[in-house]
């Protein structure tokens, strides 16, 4: 009927689950149209088919990293790539919570491995579903293939997103303007102050949130100037990678899309679950050997190494019985608990450098390239 209504959402919740948890639902209309076929079954079965589909995306993760990387499963990088994936923290953290966020990137990850197999009606296919599911995390991986012109990856996405909103416009009774007035109440639910994607001290769980904003508001004291800094620092970042982008041809793909990907976490609201869009960088670091940049890829994995810690785990289950004068100290707040938000901005940087240098590298030896073909053309006039 409405499914921004707050009170139908919790009623439901109620009677298919037998939970009196409040629900306050700020997913796009398109992931109910996604979701739909669960409803045949039993809340009981549909839970756990949700559970097997969710460990499920992590191998599927695990394999598209793998065949991306040019591995079998004959050799031990194959199985280093699943060990990896499978001990990796925010995967966990997602499978455990149901969170739709694991499928989301199991679609994501082989919708890359089909677009570089040319499979490009296959990866829309992958990437329009993801993107219905939850768009903060595929939405990047189409603009990246947008920026490259895969006309048919991104017209393919398209037309099945057309398709999954026209659908669930069509089926939900309410008006447009209703449906929307009920979101935007419960967007300020979530995102108000002190509610659970608040980013300021109000919020006791703020350090599940992935944001730049989190390591900023302590230091700058006010929203605003939290989030200026974190788009400032954002729109520096984005601006170097198109700058790189342009410039630049030869450069991996994979990290020109890794580094994308972690930009993306710098000033949007991101859960710890999310930060598993980083994993995708495990595939450059693999396979980076040689070069320039084999320093950036050796610090871009420790990195990684850091984010398979349970520690953000750790906090949600020890945050209450923290004593005070902890919780309230500086080095809390902005050094030990957001230890996860430094470690993505890290990488960030590690991941730009790489891509920027990469970039330099490849324009020189086009140059070198182009020089060699008019000498060559000179001496054969």
């Amino acid at each position: 009927m409405n499914p921004y209504d707050v009170t139908l959402a919790t009623a439901a919740n109620l009677s298919l689950a037998g939970s009196h948890d409040k629900i306050v639902p700020v997913y796009p209309l398109t992931t109910y149209v996604l979701t739909a076929p669960l409803t045949f079954v039993s809340w009981h079965a549909a839970n756990v088919v949700w559970a097997i589909l969710g460990t499920a995306g992590v191998a599927v993760i695990a394999f598209s990293l793998a065949r991306l990387h040019g591995c079998t499963a004959a050799t031990d990088i194959f199985w280093l790539v699943f060990a990896f994936v499978f001990t990796f923290a925010p995967f966990h953290t997602a499978v455990h919570g149901a969170n739709v966020v694991v499928i989301c990137l199991a679609l994501c990850m082989w919708a890359v491995y089909a677009a570089s197999q040319r499979w490009d009606i296959a990866a829309g296919v992958a990437l329009a579903v993801s993107i219905g599911l939850k768009p903060q995390l595929g939405f990047w991986i189409l603009l990246f293939y947008l920026l490259q012109r895969r006309w048919r990856v991104f017209v393919t996405v398209t037309l099945i997103g057309m398709l999954l909103l026209a659908v669930a416009l069509l089926r939900i009774p309410e008006p447009v303007t209703s449906i929307f007035q009920n979101y935007t109440e419960n967007l300020h639910y979530w995102f108000g102050r002190g509610g659970q994607n608040d980013f300021t001290t109000a919020n006791a769980l703020r350090f599940q949130l992935m944001n730049a904003q989190v390591v900023l508001y302590p230091l700058v004291r006010t929203v605003l100037r939290a989030n200026i800094l974190a788009w400032a620092l954002w729109l520096l970042g984005i601006g170097v990678w198109c700058w790189t982008f342009l410039r630049a041809r030869g450069v991996s793909e994979n990290l020109a899309l890794s580094s994308l990907l972690a930009l993306s976490l710098i000033p949007f609201y991101h859960r710890s679950y999310d930060s598993g869009l980083a994993v995708f960088a495990l595939c450059w670091c693999l396979g980076e050997s040689t070069g320039r940049v084999k320093w950036p890829a050796r610090a871009a994995f420790l990195l990684l190494l850091v984010l398979l810690l349970p520690g953000q785990s750790v906090l949600l289950r020890t945050h209450s019985s923290v004593p005070g004068w902890v919780s309230s100290s500086w080095w809390w707040n902005v050094v030990l608990a957001p230890y996860a938000v430094w470690t993505l901005l890290a990488l960030n940087s590690v991941l730009l450098y790489a891509y920027a240098r990469s970039g330099q590298s490849a324009r020189v030896s086009q140059n070198d390239t182009d020089t060699t073909h008019s000498e060559a053309t000179r001496n054969r006039g």
